[in-house]
C-alpha cells in the first residue's frame, strides 16, 4: 500500500489502543463532532426505515454519539470500542437501552443478530490482514441477514497513510472496497459520497447486506 504500517496484526492492535487512549484522554478525538459523520445515522434511517423493534450495533463507537441516536429510535443500541470513553456513562443515564463494551471486534462474544451493524470509520483503520476476519464477524453479528453500513475515507489521490500515532488510514477505491465486501458475501446495494470540508475529500457511505 506504500505506507509503513506495523506488520504484526497483534502489535498493531496495541498501536490502535494506545492511539485512542491518547485521543480520548486529551479530548483530541476531533471526529466526535465531525459534521459529516454526525449526519450519517439520520441518512441511514432515512434509507433503511428500520422499525422501532430493531437492534443496532456501532463498531468503533468512540464517544457514543451514534449509539445515543439509534437508542432513541430502536429497541436497543450497543457500541463497542477498544478504549472506553468518558461520555458513555452520561449516555447510559439518558438512554437505558444503550450499552457499551470495551473490546476488540474480533475478540468479543456478540448477542447476535443485529438488524443494523454500523461502522462509522472503523474498518478503514483495521490491519489489512484482518479485513476478511473483520467482515466475517460483521456478517455473523447480522445473523446472515442484517444490514451493514460503513463510512470510509475516499480520495482518488491517496491509497493509504499512517498518522503520527501509527494508525493506518486506508483510502479504498470503490472497486477495492466492493471487492473486500463481496469476498465476505456482502453485496453493496447503495452508496453515496459526503464532502469533507476540512480535508477537501470525501467520506463514502456504503450500504451492504449478505447476498
Amino acid at each position: 500500500m506504500g505506507c509503513d504500517v506495523e506488520r504484526d496484526p497483534a502489535r498493531y492492535l496495541g498501536v490502535l489502543r494506545h492511539a485512542f487512549e491518547k485521543h480520548y484522554g486529551e479530548r483530541s478525538d476531533v471526529w466526535t463532532e465531525d459534521r459529516e459523520m454526525r449526519a450519517f445515522p439520520s441518512i441511514i434511517q432515512g434509507r433503511l426505515k428500520l422499525p422501532a423493534t430493531a437492534r443496532a450495533l456501532d463498531l468503533g463507537c468512540g464517544a457514543g454519539r451514534d449509539v445515543e441516536y439509534f437508542a432513541a429510535l430502536y429497541a436497543s443500541a450497543d457500541g463497542v470500542d477498544l478504549v472506553p470513553h468518558a461520555d458513555w456513562a452520561d449516555i447510559r443515564a439518558r438512554r437505558p437501552n444503550a450499552r457499551f463494551f470495551c473490546a476488540d471486534v474480533l475478540g468479543h462474544t456478540w448477542e447476535a443478530p443485529y438488524d443494523l451493524v454500523f461502522d462509522n470509520g472503523c474498518f478503514h483503520h483495521q490491519h489489512p490482514e484482518h479485513y476478511r476476519a473483520y467482515l466475517d464477524r460483521v456478517v455473523e453479528m447480522g445473523g446472515g441477514r442484517g444490514y451493514y453500513v460503513l463510512s470510509t475515507f475516499k480520495n482518488p489521490s491517496l491509497e493509504a497513510r499512517v498518522d503520527d500515532n501509527g494508525r493506518l488510514h486506508r483510502y479504498f477505491s470503490d472497486a477495492d472496497l466492493h471487492r473486500e465486501l463481496a469476498a465476505a458475501g456482502l453485496q453493496v446495494f447503495d452508496e453515496l459520497d459526503a464532502f469533507r470540508v476540512r480535508h477537501g475529500d470525501f467520506y463514502r457511505l456504503t450500504f451492504a447486506r449478505p447476498a
